[in-house]
């Protein structure tokens, strides 16, 4: 395919593809972001938020069997990523989390529940800690708090080889990174999931979307400076010690996630309940998608009254 994933040459409808879900934009904070909307107005909000090499379509599998389990899903594209804005700044936490904080007052809602992978769960994180009251429950998946993965790093750096190597590429000078992160979108999911997965339509199908996200004017800038987030210094004025709303902690069932498990346990006042999803390693929203619809619903459905929505 001439051009594929060479930027400037896809547009952004290309990744809006079909299912059971709608497609719509809202306008927040001077941007306007793109969603993938699914459920009723009157079930609890959910907001799905991807990591740096990925989109709204991280949670293709997901979006309906969760709005049918009743909440409200929302799976959004963050800023300068596939059909949201793409502004020249505001790719910092801050902007990042206020972002979201926006998209839950834009959506009608109080409060959410947060669902996020990688440096999307890192966003998340910092956003329970800076804005309690806009957090139901947090789903974690394959992330930490920024603070609690640089603190790991910097204590057992051979068990965070790729966060550290990722964090110095994005950080580099020049424009080598950038240049090739579409590819390395690619890259990223083929690390983060089993060999079984390969062998699948629902890989092939991800790994297109990715490439193809990475080929959109101005979206490799956007994955290296979002990329950044997952090890970044929270501002001090935060209350980033203490997470008050529930935790559901979903890992690989490896060492460097059992420490930053002990980590988040020590953040968590509202409580964190762990999670191994079998037959996936980091993404099991696309490796084991009925499983994990199944572990996130019960997780919600089983919050006390007061933070279920």
């Amino acid at each position: 395919m001439a051009g594929f994933g060479a930027e400037n040459s896809v547009a952004p409808q290309e990744l809006l593809v079909d299912g059971p879900f709608s497609h719509v934009p809202i306008h927040t904070r001077g941007v306007r972001l793109h969603a993938a909307v699914a459920g009723n107005a009157g079930d609890p909000l959910m907001v799905l938020v991807h990591g740096a090499f990925g989109g709204w379509f991280d949670w293709l599998e997901v979006i309906g069997p969760l709005a049918a389990a009743g909440v409200r899903v929302a799976a959004i594209d963050l800023r300068g990523f596939g059909a949201s804005d793409k502004p020249p700044s505001g790719y910092d936490i801050r902007h990042a989390t206020g972002d979201i904080k926006g998209v839950i007052a834009a959506l009608g809602a109080q409060r959410a529940h947060l669902v996020g992978y990688g440096t999307g769960g890192a966003i998340c994180w910092a956003l329970a800690a800076a804005y309690p009251d806009k957090v139901s429950s947090l789903v974690s998946v394959a992330a930490a708090h920024p603070t609690d993965m640089r603190r790991a790093a910097a204590c057992r750096p051979w068990a965070h080889v790729t966060p550290l190597v990722r964090s110095a590429l994005v950080r580099s000078p020049g424009t080598t990174f950038s240049d090739r992160a579409a590819v390395v979108a690619g890259l990223d999911l083929r690390e983060n999931t089993t060999q079984m997965f390969h062998q699948t339509a629902s890989y092939a199908r991800q790994y297109r979307l990715r490439r193809l996200n990475g080929g959109v004017a101005k979206v490799s800038r956007s994955i290296v400076k979002t990329a950044r987030l997952e090890l970044a210094p929270v501002p001090p004025a935060w209350p980033s010690t203490i997470t008050d709303c529930p935790v559901l902690f979903v890992r690989d069932d490896l060492a460097n996630w059992r420490s930053l498990q002990q980590r988040a346990a020590r953040r968590c006042g509202g409580g964190l309940s762990p999670l191994v999803v079998p037959a996936s390693r980091n993404m099991p929203h696309l490796e084991n998608p009925a499983e994990f619809t199944r572990a996130v619903g019960e997780f919600v459905h089983g919050l006390p009254p007061s933070t279920a929505g």
